[in-house]
Protein backbone atom coordinates (compact mmCIF):
# COMPACT_ATOMS: atom_id res chain seq x y z
CA UNK A 1 0.00 0.00 0.00
CA UNK A 2 1.41 3.70 -0.63
CA UNK A 3 0.51 6.41 1.02
CA UNK A 4 -0.89 9.70 -0.17
CA UNK A 5 1.66 12.36 -0.38
CA UNK A 6 0.58 16.17 0.69
CA UNK A 7 -1.28 18.28 2.28
CA UNK A 8 -4.78 17.33 0.13
CA UNK A 9 -3.85 13.83 -0.09
CA UNK A 10 -4.12 13.84 3.75
CA UNK A 11 -7.23 15.81 4.81
CA UNK A 12 -9.30 15.33 1.57
CA UNK A 13 -11.61 13.08 0.25
CA UNK A 14 -13.34 12.45 -3.21
CA UNK A 15 -16.57 12.06 -4.34
CA UNK A 16 -16.45 8.00 -4.70
CA UNK A 17 -14.59 8.81 -1.34
CA UNK A 18 -17.42 10.41 0.60
CA UNK A 19 -20.13 7.44 -0.70
CA UNK A 20 -17.39 4.30 -0.10
CA UNK A 21 -17.27 5.74 3.80
CA UNK A 22 -20.74 6.67 3.94
CA UNK A 23 -21.97 2.94 2.38
CA UNK A 24 -19.02 1.20 4.78
CA UNK A 25 -19.83 2.86 7.82
CA UNK A 26 -23.71 1.77 7.60
CA UNK A 27 -23.24 -1.11 6.49
CA UNK A 28 -20.84 -2.01 9.78
CA UNK A 29 -23.31 -0.47 11.87
CA UNK A 30 -26.14 -2.70 10.81
CA UNK A 31 -24.13 -5.48 11.31
CA UNK A 32 -23.31 -4.33 14.57
CA UNK A 33 -26.54 -3.69 15.54
CA UNK A 34 -27.03 -7.20 14.19
CA UNK A 35 -24.37 -8.90 16.08
CA UNK A 36 -25.28 -7.20 19.51
CA UNK A 37 -28.69 -8.05 19.20
CA UNK A 38 -28.16 -11.85 18.78
CA UNK A 39 -25.45 -12.26 21.73
CA UNK A 40 -27.41 -10.24 23.67
CA UNK A 41 -27.27 -6.91 25.85
CA UNK A 42 -24.69 -8.67 28.46
CA UNK A 43 -22.00 -7.68 26.06
CA UNK A 44 -22.81 -4.18 26.47
CA UNK A 45 -22.88 -4.16 30.05
CA UNK A 46 -18.82 -5.17 30.19
CA UNK A 47 -19.53 -7.30 33.16
CA UNK A 48 -16.33 -9.24 32.47
CA UNK A 49 -12.61 -8.18 31.18
CA UNK A 50 -13.02 -9.94 27.97
CA UNK A 51 -16.63 -8.38 27.53
CA UNK A 52 -14.75 -4.73 27.23
CA UNK A 53 -11.96 -5.96 25.49
CA UNK A 54 -14.49 -7.77 22.71
CA UNK A 55 -16.57 -4.14 22.68
CA UNK A 56 -12.87 -2.06 21.84
CA UNK A 57 -12.27 -4.90 19.25
CA UNK A 58 -15.56 -4.19 17.74
CA UNK A 59 -14.79 -0.31 18.08
CA UNK A 60 -11.36 -0.87 16.14
CA UNK A 61 -12.57 -2.87 13.72
CA UNK A 62 -15.82 -0.66 13.45
CA UNK A 63 -13.40 1.98 12.39
CA UNK A 64 -10.84 0.65 9.91
CA UNK A 65 -14.04 -0.89 7.99
CA UNK A 66 -15.27 2.70 7.93
CA UNK A 67 -12.44 5.16 7.42
CA UNK A 68 -11.56 2.90 4.20
CA UNK A 69 -7.44 1.99 3.35
CA UNK A 70 -6.06 5.17 3.87
CA UNK A 71 -7.82 7.10 6.47
CA UNK A 72 -7.79 11.48 6.23
CA UNK A 73 -9.39 14.05 8.05
CA UNK A 74 -12.18 13.67 5.37
CA UNK A 75 -12.74 10.29 5.71
CA UNK A 76 -13.17 10.60 9.67
CA UNK A 77 -15.64 13.40 10.13
CA UNK A 78 -18.14 12.18 7.09
CA UNK A 79 -17.90 8.20 9.20
CA UNK A 80 -18.37 10.53 12.37
CA UNK A 81 -21.59 11.96 10.93
CA UNK A 82 -22.80 9.00 8.95
CA UNK A 83 -22.64 7.44 12.89
CA UNK A 84 -24.23 10.37 14.55
CA UNK A 85 -26.99 9.99 11.85
CA UNK A 86 -27.28 6.41 12.79
CA UNK A 87 -27.28 6.81 15.65
CA UNK A 88 -30.50 9.52 15.60
CA UNK A 89 -32.33 7.46 13.18
CA UNK A 90 -32.37 4.36 15.32
CA UNK A 91 -32.94 5.94 18.30
CA UNK A 92 -35.85 7.41 16.72
CA UNK A 93 -37.03 4.40 15.94
CA UNK A 94 -36.98 3.43 18.95
CA UNK A 95 -39.49 5.33 20.17
CA UNK A 96 -42.16 3.21 18.95
CA UNK A 97 -42.89 -0.25 20.13
CA UNK A 98 -42.19 -2.25 17.05
CA UNK A 99 -38.25 -0.50 16.61
CA UNK A 100 -37.61 -0.52 20.03
CA UNK A 101 -38.54 -4.37 20.05
CA UNK A 102 -36.31 -4.87 17.07
CA UNK A 103 -33.41 -2.90 18.21
CA UNK A 104 -33.07 -4.05 21.87
CA UNK A 105 -33.56 -7.30 23.57
CA UNK A 106 -36.21 -7.74 26.74
CA UNK A 107 -35.74 -7.22 29.87
CA UNK A 108 -34.97 -10.86 31.33
CA UNK A 109 -35.53 -12.16 34.82
CA UNK A 110 -32.45 -14.59 36.11
CA UNK A 111 -33.60 -15.39 39.77
CA UNK A 112 -36.61 -15.37 40.59
CA UNK A 113 -36.18 -15.53 44.32
CA UNK A 114 -33.64 -17.78 45.48
CA UNK A 115 -33.62 -19.94 42.04
CA UNK A 116 -31.85 -19.29 39.06
CA UNK A 117 -33.52 -19.79 35.82
CA UNK A 118 -30.74 -21.70 33.85
CA UNK A 119 -31.94 -21.43 30.97
CA UNK A 120 -32.22 -17.51 31.01
CA UNK A 121 -28.40 -17.36 32.25
CA UNK A 122 -27.35 -19.82 29.21
CA UNK A 123 -29.69 -18.05 27.00
CA UNK A 124 -27.95 -14.42 28.34
CA UNK A 125 -24.66 -15.58 28.35
CA UNK A 126 -24.45 -14.89 32.42
CA UNK A 127 -22.31 -17.08 34.18
CA UNK A 128 -23.34 -18.03 38.16
CA UNK A 129 -20.00 -16.03 39.22
CA UNK A 130 -20.72 -12.83 37.29
CA UNK A 131 -23.99 -13.53 38.95
CA UNK A 132 -23.23 -13.80 42.45
CA UNK A 133 -20.47 -10.32 41.91
CA UNK A 134 -23.40 -8.56 40.86
CA UNK A 135 -24.76 -9.99 44.12
CA UNK A 136 -22.46 -8.82 46.23
CA UNK A 137 -21.49 -5.53 45.03
CA UNK A 138 -25.19 -4.29 46.35
CA UNK A 139 -24.78 -5.78 49.58
CA UNK A 140 -26.96 -9.04 49.01
CA UNK A 141 -25.79 -11.56 51.86
CA UNK A 142 -27.74 -14.45 50.82
CA UNK A 143 -29.91 -15.39 47.99
CA UNK A 144 -32.94 -15.74 50.66
CA UNK A 145 -33.00 -11.95 50.59
CA UNK A 146 -33.60 -11.84 46.81
CA UNK A 147 -36.74 -11.57 45.32
CA UNK A 148 -35.70 -11.02 41.26
CA UNK A 149 -32.82 -10.65 39.24
CA UNK A 150 -33.71 -9.02 35.99
CA UNK A 151 -31.15 -8.44 33.31
CA UNK A 152 -32.34 -5.32 32.28
CA UNK A 153 -31.82 -3.98 27.93
CA UNK A 154 -29.01 -1.65 29.04
CA UNK A 155 -27.08 -4.80 29.92
CA UNK A 156 -27.32 -4.20 33.42
CA UNK A 157 -28.22 -6.54 36.08
CA UNK A 158 -31.41 -4.81 38.76
CA UNK A 159 -31.58 -6.95 41.85
CA UNK A 160 -34.99 -6.83 43.68
CA UNK A 161 -34.66 -7.40 47.58
CA UNK A 162 -37.98 -9.15 49.40
CA UNK A 163 -37.38 -5.81 51.41
CA UNK A 164 -39.64 -4.46 49.15
CA UNK A 165 -42.78 -5.31 46.94
CA UNK A 166 -42.42 -5.12 43.52
CA UNK A 167 -45.26 -3.41 41.47
CA UNK A 168 -46.76 -5.47 39.05
CA UNK A 169 -46.77 -2.71 36.29
CA UNK A 170 -42.60 -2.66 36.44
CA UNK A 171 -42.61 -6.22 35.51
CA UNK A 172 -44.49 -5.75 32.50
CA UNK A 173 -42.57 -6.79 29.17
CA UNK A 174 -39.94 -8.68 31.24
CA UNK A 175 -39.30 -12.12 29.90
CA UNK A 176 -40.47 -14.44 32.49
CA UNK A 177 -41.59 -12.04 34.95
CA UNK A 178 -44.65 -14.85 35.82
CA UNK A 179 -41.87 -16.76 37.17
CA UNK A 180 -41.41 -14.36 40.62
CA UNK A 181 -43.42 -15.66 43.68
CA UNK A 182 -46.18 -13.58 43.49
CA UNK A 183 -45.71 -12.81 47.15
CA UNK A 184 -42.96 -10.65 46.29
CA UNK A 185 -45.15 -8.86 44.09
CA UNK A 186 -48.09 -5.68 44.58
CA UNK A 187 -50.36 -5.94 41.96
CA UNK A 188 -50.57 -2.38 40.13
CA UNK A 189 -54.10 -1.25 38.54
CA UNK A 190 -51.41 0.48 35.72
CA UNK A 191 -54.76 2.50 34.49
CA UNK A 192 -54.89 4.37 38.10
CA UNK A 193 -52.62 7.04 38.61
CA UNK A 194 -50.72 6.95 41.20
Amino acid sequence: MTYPHGLASWLGITWEGVLAVALSTMCIYLIFLVVTRILGQRLLAGLTTFDTLMVLLFGAIIARTALGPIPTLASGIIAFFTLLFLHHTVGSLANYQRGDHFINSPAVVLMAGERILEQNMKKTHTTHSELFSQLRERGVHSSSLVAAVILEPSGRLSILTREHLIDSDLLVNVRDAEQIPYTFIRQVDATKPR
